[in-house]
């Protein structure tokens, strides 16, 4: 099967779910006569709107960074086991605009974040599926991977799976903000280059 294409399919759903989600965020609508005053109060209330916005972007971009990686070095050739994680996979990803709609305009319901915390994770372990399939697959030729990157690359899906479940946890017993703050912590460790390697370091610690 054509990798090619899969990779090309996938990019274009990724950009979608991205247009999607800043296509939520609507414009108040206000009449001819409306103020400076009624548009600053109006706008007040899109700051959760653009929490979930700007943190749904990111995890959106880990998980591509994360896709990117397993299709441009890990996996040189795909079957159809791989299409339909894959499948799965952007299905999954493609409710975060439903799920962080939910948050940005029912920031205090608990049943909102744990939505989104289940949206979230669910993408995780379905990544995490299609990582481990690529990697043990007999029919799958895999990429000259160090160890250390592929110890690393663990290290990164397991704080990602801790971080969203988390998060969930946090979401249930109504804590909004810590809940967000705990989702942010697999978008630092994926996200921001050297992250983990100045953990590793600061912390003793040997990845090798």
């Amino acid at each position: 099967m054509n990798k090619t294409r899969l990779e090309a399919f996938s990019d274009g759903v990724f950009a979608i779910i991205i247009t999607i989600l800043v296509l939520e965020i609507k414009v108040p609508e206000l009449g001819a006569m409306a103020t400076n005053e009624e548009l600053w109060y109006i706008l007040s209330d899109y700051g959760h709107i653009l929490i979930g916005y700007f943190l749904s972007v990111a995890v959106v971009a880990m998980f591509w960074l994360s896709h990117h990686f397993l299709f441009h070095v890990s996996a040189k050739n795909i079957d159809r086991w791989v299409v339909q994680i894959n499948t799965l996979f952007l299905a999954i990803l493609a409710l975060i605009p439903f799920s962080a709609g939910l948050i940005g305009t029912y920031p205090n319901l608990e049943v909102a974040g744990v939505i989104y915390g289940i949206n979230l994770l669910a993408a995780a372990l379905c990544n995490g599926l299609l990582f481990s399939y690529i990697q043990k697959s007999s029919t799958i030729e895999n990429g000259d991977v160090s160890s250390r990157v592929k110890k690393q690359g663990s290290i990164r899906r397991w704080i990602t799976y801790i971080g969203f479940g988390l998060g969930i946890i946090a979401s249930i017993q109504g804590m909004y903000y810590i809940s967000i703050v705990l989702y942010c912590i697999p978008i630092v460790f994926n996200n921001i280059p050297g992250a983990l390697d100045f953990t590793e370091e600061f912390l003793g610690l040997n990845f090798d």
